[in-house]
């Protein structure tokens, strides 16, 4: 049976990628796409069509028991066995999927997505690579990435990405030669550094019985005449999180959250102290901060290869930061750097960075 022959083989990757705990479910909805190649997906706004991360959502026990006892009776129908109206509404509604509330359950859905892209493209396409170094940035950055996602953001950043799936998939459905894939990592990096990211759910999914108004926050506008700060949004977020990771239907909305406090002078961020920018910021430095690559990522594999950053003449580590992005923060540990390089350090930096401020690690 197809239906069977796909749950065994996307259990075999799951065990060879060491993700037995998050084999995605092999529903009659996702077998009837991969035996058709429906990969394509011309509606953006339909998130039960084609291939993305919102078909890999995080199923409570509960949930997962029920489909479980739907996809035996639907086993069964596809041997011949009778069925009755009733039969099919159960399982049409045990394969919808929720939405995640957690960071937990967002990386649970990217583990689960990771192991279907495997299944179905292999661990050499590009579109596996990219969403690989992705998922991989994501864990490494969970606990900061926690401190400005909160319950209504999580399902918005599965649709950030469902539409870059679908895109992509569509135009590669329409053209003769390979369509580039889409950088998923640019997605932390607007989450990170606060810029705009956020897309709208589709209107038809506004009103799901997953997701309550209250977490949409369709209950009420923020003030346009007030915005949150960095640390009133993460406390904000953090107050509203919900204590059980697994999705549940709450018998009523909550009101609106009382409109907060006005932002701090100079851009002061909880911890960071306030914004420092970098008025001398050198032209040489613009091609590496338009890669958009997380600093974490580019130390890390930097030291990795023995090639971490070099100091200044002070012997204080270059601040990429401040040179490379153009601004830091006040509280920064190499607030020593934050100045006007010296002909001879800015030689150092720059070579350094040629050769290590790079996606894929130092050449």
């Amino acid at each position: 049976m197809e239906r069977k022959s796909m749950e065994e083989r996307l259990r075999c990757v799951a065990d060879t990628l060491g993700l037995l705990d998050y084999v995605p479910a092999a529903t009659a909805g996702l077998t009837k796409k991969i035996s058709g190649c429906d990969f394509s997906h011309f509606d953006l706004t339909d998130l039960e069509a084609g291939i993305h991360p919102f078909i890999t959502t995080y199923r409570s026990l509960q949930s997962r028991t029920q489909l479980h006892n739907a996809l035996s009776v639907y086993d069964d129908l596809r041997e011949g066995t009778s069925a009755t109206l009733h039969n099919f509404q159960a399982l049409q509604e045990s394969e919808k999927s929720g939405f995640p509330y957690s960071m937990m359950e967002c990386t649970y859905c990217f583990k689960s997505f990771r192991v279907l892209l495997h299944t179905l493209l292999g661990n050499v396409h590009p579109l596996t690579n990219a969403w690989d170094t992705f998922v991989s940035l994501w864990i490494g950055r969970e606990a900061r990435l926690a401190e400005y996602l909160g319950p209504c953001q999580f399902a918005l950043v599965l649709r950030w990405l469902q539409i870059r799936f679908s895109a992509w998939f569509t135009d590669q459905h329409r053209e003769p030669v390979m369509i580039s894939v889409p950088d998923f990592t640019g997605l932390l990096t607007k989450i990170l550094y606060e810029e705009s990211w956020m897309p709208t759910l589709p209107p038809r999914y506004q009103n799901h019985s997953f997701f309550p108004a209250r977490v949409l926050g369709m209950s009420a506008p923020a003030p346009a005449t007030r915005a949150l700060t960095p640390s009133t949004r993460r406390s904000s977020l953090r107050s509203t999180t919900p204590t059980s990771t697994a999705p549940r239907r709450p018998a009523s909305p909550a009101p609106a959250p009382s409109p907060a406090p006005a932002p701090a002078p100079g851009g002061a961020v909880q911890g960071r102290g306030a914004r420092v920018n970098n008025s001398s910021f050198h032209a040489a430095f613009t091609p590496f901060r338009q890669l958009g690559l997380p600093l974490m990522m580019v130390r890390d594999r930097a030291r990795e290869a023995n090639r971490g950053v070099p100091n200044n003449d002070d012997h204080v580590e270059f601040c990429l930061s401040y040179h490379v992005l153009g601004f830091c923060w006040e509280n920064c540990g190499r607030t020593q750097d934050h100045r006007s390089h010296r002909p001879a350090e800015h030689a150092r930096l720059v070579a350094w960075c040629t050769d290590c401020y790079r996606e894929g690690g130092p050449l």
